[in-house]
């Protein structure tokens, strides 16, 4: 193998390497504002409620946020996806901005 070979899969594995710290980074916010238990009104009343999903056939991730709780049938306060590597970072920014919201929002309330 080449030097020029070996330097483009280098570049790949940097890449998604990248991609891959970037989503856990996404996924941890999600966590941070959801917490890992069910949380559904019935159970958590206003509390927010946070989702992650990607799809792997196309390697996109989407974010919802229901800033009071999720119920059946509400439309969600927040959402973005996620495609490829260029706009991660500025989605990273915007949940952890979210989160800095909805937490003092909480605290505000009490």
């Amino acid at each position: 193998m080449n030097n020029r070979k070996r330097k483009k899969i280098a570049a790949r594995r940097r890449a998604e390497y990248g991609r891959r710290e970037g989503l856990h980074r996404l996924l941890d916010l999600v966590l941070d504002i959801n917490g890992v238990s069910r949380r559904d009104r019935e159970f958590t009343g206003d509390l927010p409620t946070a989702f992650f999903d990607f799809s792997g056939h196309t390697a996109a991730a989407h974010m919802r946020v229901y800033a009071s709780g999720w119920e059946h049938g509400q439309d969600y306060d927040w959402d973005y996806d996620v495609w490829e590597d260029s706009n991660i970072n500025e989605v990273i920014k915007q949940l952890e901005k979210l989160k800095l919201d909805l937490q003092s929002d909480a605290n505000e309330s009490t």
